[in-house]
Formats: C-alpha cells, sequence, structure tokens
C-alpha cells in the first residue's frame, strides 16, 4: 500500500507544513468535499477502504474454509491427478469463491434480478440511471475511466453506502466519500480505488423497484480504442460484471448516428441471453425526427449483426424524457423484469463445476476398461506366443495400476467436493437464500458468459442415453472426443448417429435440452445433419458436446 497511498501521505505530511503547502492542479474547496480538502481525512478515508475484513461470524468462517478447500485441498489433489480439467475448475471455483464473498456481504444481491447499464465511456450512464430513478444526485456523474468502480443500486429498509474491497471487507461510506473515491480522489492525491474495491451498494429507502438491483459499470473504452489495449482495467471490469447481470440496457449517445462497431463488438463478447434494450442517450440534442431517424438506423445495424433487442429508443437525462411511441418503453421494460423470479444459484454452480470435474474420471475410467476388455481378447487368441502375451499382461497390469489410482484420484475429489457442498448449503441457508438444484433460466444463463468465450465458439453440453454395446468402441483411441451426427429430431429428444459406429445410437431427451436452450435455439442449433461429439461416461450415459454458432 505504499505506493498506492504515496501521493497521499505526501499531501498529508505538506499539509501539516501550512508555510509550505502548494496548491494542487485539482484544488477542490472545501465545502464541497470534505475528504478532498483535508488530506488528513483522505489517509483515514484510504486506510478503512483497504483494510482487510476481520468479521468472526460464521458466514465469515464458511467462506475461509471454502477458500482454504480451493486453495490447499483442491489444490493438493490436483498435484498428485491427471484430470485435465484441473486447470479450468480451479479458475472456475476462484470465480465462485468471489461470487461467494459478494453474496455473504450483499445477500440481497442473490435474490433479486439485476439490470445492467452499460457503453461506453461518456454515453451518459450515471446520468440515465440518476434521472429514471428519479434520484438526480445518486451516483456521480463526473467520473473518469481510470476510477469507476461498479455500483450496485437497491433497495432497503434505510438509506446506505457501502464499499466492498478484495480482501472482503465492507465499509459503510458517505454520499461525500462516494463522489470522492469514485473521481476526484484521482485527481486530488492521484489514488485510485478501481483495483481495490471489488464494488459499490448504494441502498435506498425509496427505491422504486423491490426485486430490481441496478448496476453502474465503467466505461469500456477510452479516448484510445480498446484495440490498442488488450488489457485495459475498465474494459475488463465493465465485462466481468455486465455479463453477470440477468439483463441489459446498452446506452449509446445518439450523436454517433448509430451503435457504434466497437460497441458491437463488445456485445459479442458479453454472450448475453436475453434480448438488449437499446437507449439512446442525449436525445435532447436532436430533432424529433433525426432522433427516429436514429432510432431506425441503430435497429438495422442491430439485425444487420444478428443481435437481439427489446427496443431501441430516444431518452433525455436534461428533460427526464423517452422517445419512443408509447413513451413507457423503459418503465415497463423494468416492471417486467421486476416480476420475474431469481433464485441464488451459488448451489447449483457449485454442483456443477464438480460434476464437470468428475466427468473427466468417469470417461477416462471408461476408456480404460475398454482398453482392458481387448487386451484380455488378445491374450486368449489363438496364435498369441508366449511372449506376446507377457507383455500383453504387463500392459494389463499396467492399465489395472491406472485403474486404482484413478479410484484413488476420485475419492479424494469426492471428499472436496463433499466438504465444498456441505459448506455452500449451509452458507445459503444461514443467508435465508433458497436452495434450487435447477435456478430459474435467466438466473442460469446469466452465469455463462464466465467462460469468457465469444458467441460463435460457445459449447453446450448435454446428459445422454446410450442405446447398444460400447465394447464396440473398444478400438477408438479416444472415448473422450467420439464424433457423431444429429440424425432425427422429435418431441421426444435429439438422437444422434455414430459416424464410424452404426450399432450404437444417442438420445438426448427434450427435458434436457430444455434446461440449457430455448425452443428456436434447438430448432436453429441442434438441426438434422449437425456435428457433435461424444464424452462415453458408462454403459448407458454420455455426455454430448454441441458446439453452437450464434
Amino acid at each position: 500500500m505504499t505506493n498506492v497511498c504515496s501521493d497521499l501521505m505526501n499531501a498529508h505530511q505538506t499539509a501539516s507544513e501550512p508555510k509550505s503547502v502548494p496548491e494542487s492542479k485539482s484544488h477542490v474547496p472545501s465545502d464541497k468535499n470534505k475528504y478532498l480538502a483535508d488530506p488528513e481525512l483522505g489517509l483515514e478515508l484510504c486506510a478503512s477502504l483497504i483494510e482487510k475484513g476481520n468479521q468472526k461470524n460464521r458466514a465469515a468462517t464458511l467462506v475461509s474454509e471454502l477458500d482454504e478447500l480451493v486453495q490447499e485441498k483442491f489444490l493438493e489433489h490436483t498435484e498428485n491427478s491427471d484430470n485435465t480439467y484441473a486447470a479450468q475448475t480451479y479458475a472456475d471455483l476462484n470465480r465462485l469463491l468471489l461470487h461467494v464473498s459478494e453474496v455473504v456481504s450483499f445477500p440481497f444481491f442473490e435474490k433479486a434480478c439485476t439490470v445492467a447499464v452499460g457503453g461506453s465511456f461518456s454515453a451518459g450512464k450515471s446520468r440515465f440511471l440518476n434521472s429514471v430513478l428519479g434520484c438526480p444526485s445518486l451516483l456521480p456523474t463526473d467520473t473518469t475511466p481510470t476510477t469507476s468502480i461498479p455500483t450496485y443500486i437497491s433497495k432497503s429498509d434505510h438509506d446506505a453506502i457501502y464499499a466492498l474491497n478484495f480482501y472482503k471487507k465492507k465499509t459503510q461510506i458517505d454520499e461525500e466519500a462516494l463522489k470522492a473515491i469514485c473521481h476526484a480522489f484521482s485527481k486530488r492525491f492521484n489514488v485510485t480505488f478501481s483495483h481495490l474495491l471489488q464494488l459499490i451498494s448504494v441502498e435506498r429507502e425509496s427505491f422504486t423497484y423491490p426485486n430490481l438491483i441496478f448496476l453502474d459499470t465503467p466505461g469500456y473504452s477510452k479516448a484510445d480504442s480498446l484495440a490498442q489495449d488488450k488489457h485495459a482495467t475498465d474494459a475488463n471490469i465493465a465485462k466481468e460484471h455486465l455479463a453477470c447481470s440477468d439483463f441489459l440496457i446498452w446506452l449509446i449517445d445518439i450523436q454517433n448516428g448509430t451503435i457504434p462497431q466497437q460497441d458491437i463488438e463488445f456485445i459479442y463478447d458479453l454472450n448475453m441471453d436475453t434480448p438488449i434494450l437499446c437507449v439512446l442517450s442525449k436525445a435532447d440534442k436532436k430533432t424529433e425526427k433525426e432522433i427516429q431517424s436514429v432510432i431506425e438506423t441503430t435497429k438495422q445495424s442491430l439485425e444487420d449483426n444478428d443481435i437481439e433487442y427489446i427496443d431501441v429508443v430516444g431518452y433525455s437525462s436534461a428533460e427526464h424524457k423517452e422517445y419512443s411511441e408509447s413513451a413507457s418503453v423503459i418503465s415497463s421494460f423494468m416492471q417486467d423484469v421486476s416480476d420475474k423470479g431469481h433464485s441464488t444459484t451459488l448451489y447449483w454452480q457449485a454442483k456443477k463445476i464438480f460434476a464437470d470435474y468428475q466427468s473427466y474420471f468417469e470417461s477416462d475410467k471408461q476408456s480404460l476398461k475398454l482398453t482392458q476388455g481387448m487386451i484380455n481378447e488378445l491374450i486368449f487368441e489363438e496364435g498369441v506366443s508366449e511372449e506376446k502375451k507377457q507383455h500383453l499382461t504387463d500392459f494389463k497390469n499396467k492399465i489395472k495400476g491406472q485403474l486404482d489410482e484413478l479410484t484413488r484420484a476420485k475419492m479424494e475429489a469426492n471428499k472436496v467436493q463433499e466438504a465444498f457442498i456441505e459448506r455452500i448449503t449451509e452458507l445459503c441457508e444461514l443467508l435465508g437464500l433458497d436452495i434450487s438444484s435447477e435456478p430459474q433460466k435467466h438466473s442460469i444463463n446469466s452465469l455463462k458468459k464466465k467462460s469468457h468465450k465469444s458467441k460463435s465458439q460457445q459449447v453446450h453440453r448435454f446428459d445422454a442415453l446410450i442405446d447398444g454395446d460400447i465394447s464396440t468402441l473398444s478400438s477408438m483411441a479416444d472415448v473422450e472426443n467420439i464424433p457423431g451426427t444429429i440424425e432425427k429430431a422429435s418431441a421426444v429428444g435429439v438422437k444422434i448417429s455414430l459416424d464410424n459406429n452404426d450399432s450404437i445410437s444417442v438420445l438426448i431427451l427434450k427435458q434436457k435440452l430444455n434446461k440449457v436452450l430455448s425452443q428456436s435455439e434447438i430448432e436453429n442449433s441442434l438441426c438434422v445433419g449437425t456435428a457433435v461429439s461424444l464424452q462415453i461416461l458408462d454403459n448407458k450415459k454420455c455426455v454430448v458436446k454441441v458446439s453452437v454458432e450464434q
């Protein structure tokens, strides 16, 4: 923290010597913000925001135990396992732990739908939220792209503002502190918080939508293009939080004339599964005829780029006015979303992460057993010399050793999984979160983005049933990626034939498909002739992987 706070410390030291106080280039009068006018108060604010959490309640203990299971027990297990999914599973578990820390600090986040407001820097996101929520000074509107922090707005039984840092410390702050850390703190003391604060929560008693949480994110771009800075901090922060939302309102400065190509590429990367609502901000800068022209141009651009949208409307935060045929598209959208339910996905995520990890063991076990069976047949074939039989027997024993090691590794993974799920379950019960093995579809869809895959590369996995004798696959070198083709689609489900084996067929039941895809997605993506990949689990079950172009 010495480097981070050096300028602030210097400002504090200088302030103690009145005769040599240099005037700051971004001097803020004391009647404007006490944290900027008084370096000592600024230092106290900085110290409180970077402090490590030291709560000793049961929830904090459970979070600590979950972290230990991942950082110690799981990693220790992977050192003695050849599971190729280990790295991905470790990354997924760490993302889940980050989500858990947010939920523990703000349980309401897991009970309501999140509507994110996104767009490029200077698109007017904060002003838009202040306007549509009826709170003109709710959010700072002069934020710079390098110091902005994702800010959640929700209803509470009292007005409060909290900051959550990456050390799991939740600190209550006032409005002056919010405005200082989001912008002027950087100019005044050369201290930024975007890499220290995970999020800010603004809670209001008079909030209009009790079942909604609104998310204001940093502008994703700066004056220079993202192509020049692929690791742009604000782009990464915005993308991570926007992609985790249930629904998205995308703001476009109407003076652009249409949606910029950079916005289109950014929306693609979010991999949203719900249509977006596009709002042309600063509509008061145009005549109504010009507004309608930009609306039509933007709609055409969205359609040309295959981006699903609810509507495109104009909006003026200065006039608090929507420009559309009904003049109520935004309010109707918010009310519709507010009526939707939302259940916690913590339990579901944990189960899915470990299920994907465990599938490797089942698949590898089946592959080794098929190899073992093939060796047995060769040993007892006529004409095989004793020397070759001995080699085959030695190979068979090696396979048995691998199966034993696989069984041991799976048992270790099961222990970690059981301990992890047990603590997630207790945590959900402690926080009053309804545990659901199958959350609402929009809750599940909002998690898909965490893979950070582009839409053209999205891979869906379906549990499926096998009809036929899988021993006929014993000659195949890889039973984890068996090529297949969709042969038939019906009301029962999707039937798949193996490309190199006519004696086996596979069926994905319709109910399994509906849990992942909508009916239109099923019809468009799982057509007859579509190539798929199969991973054998046992004599009756397999996993079908389908690459869907979206």
